[in-house]
C-alpha cells in the first residue's frame, strides 16, 4: 500500500455558493457576538434593550438558517 500526496492542482476547491455562505455566516457571527455584548450594557426594560434582543435573535436564526443551507450544498458530495 503506498500513499500519495495529493497536489494543489488536484485538490477539490469549494464552489462559489460554499465560500459565500462560509464568510456569510462570519460575518453574521460578528453581529451576532457584538449584539450580545451591546445587550449586557443596555437598561432592562428598555424599547433599546428589546430591540437589541430580537436583532440579536433574528440574527441567531438567520445563522442557523444559513448554516443549514451551507450543510444542504455540501451534502451530496
Amino acid at each position: 500500500m503506498t500513499i500519495r500526496a495529493i497536489t494543489p492542482s488536484e485538490a477539490k476547491s469549494y464552489d462559489r455558493i460554499s465560500r459565500a455562505l462560509h464568510w456569510l455566516v462570519a460575518a453574521l457571527a460578528v453581529v451576532v457576538v457584538s449584539l450580545g455584548w451591546a445587550i449586557g450594557g443596555a437598561p432592562r426594560n428598555t424599547p433599546a434593550r428589546d430591540l437589541l434582543l430580537v436583532l440579536h435573535r433574528s440574527v441567531g436564526l438567520v445563522i442557523l438558517a444559513a448554516m443549514l443551507l451551507r450543510a444542504g450544498w455540501r451534502w451530496p458530495e
